[in-house]
């Protein structure tokens, strides 16, 4: 079936959708009943492998010896031998997603879109916002550390006799409080 590129792009669309919608082990569960898993790895369906070599995670799967791997439209496609169209329509309806695949939506559904759409968009900004922020207060942590730790070396007291130079006092006294913070960080 010959398929324009407008229709593929809906598509892609779609698959994104049900990306979001659709979680990987909810996926493996429906579509291998009675398949054993062990720490998210199962056998891999791709290659009828025997060993837990298929590794999964909530959006994501990849098999270490097949190499095959991507995401939940992805595994449909490869484990039930489908092609990309038949995966996206057989998740949305199995999953009961509700996207107008085939057919033209809603303005209702055109409405509820947007505003997933919109609500994906926003809390993109806010992890992406979230991460800048862990960012810079390590980097920031690591300055301070490299500061510290420069002035405990250079301003050490040489002999019983000298003074502590405030820079030092300052070093010593605070350093062990960004490890700390650094540590908790990781």
């Amino acid at each position: 079936m010959n398929r324009s590129g407008k229709e593929y792009e809906q598509y892609i669309q779609f698959a994104d959708a049900i990306c979001e919608m659709v979680p990987m082990d909810n996926a493996v569960a429906f579509y291998l009943p009675g398949v054993k898993q062990r720490f998210n790895r199962i056998p891999c369906p791709v290659h009828n492998g025997k060993d837990y070599n298929l590794h999964f995670n909530k959006d994501r799967w990849h098999c270490f010896v097949c190499k095959e791997g991507g995401n939940v439209v992805g595994f449909v496609k490869h484990s039930l031998n489908l092609n990309f169209y038949e995966a996206v329509e057989r998740l949305n309806n199995d999953f009961h997603c509700g996207l107008p695949i085939g057919r033209r939506p809603t303005l209702r559904e055109q409405r509820d879109a947007q505003l997933r759409y919109d609500e994906m968009q926003a809390l993109r900004a806010k992890e992406e916002t979230e991460k800048q922020a862990y960012s810079d207060l390590y980097n920031g942590l690591w300055d301070e550390y490299a500061r510290l730790d420069i002035n405990r070396r250079l301003y050490a007291p040489q002999n019983i006799d000298d003074d502590f130079n405030p820079l030092y006092v300052e070093a010593v006294s605070k350093i062990s409080h960004i490890e700390y913070l650094i540590d908790v960080l990781l």
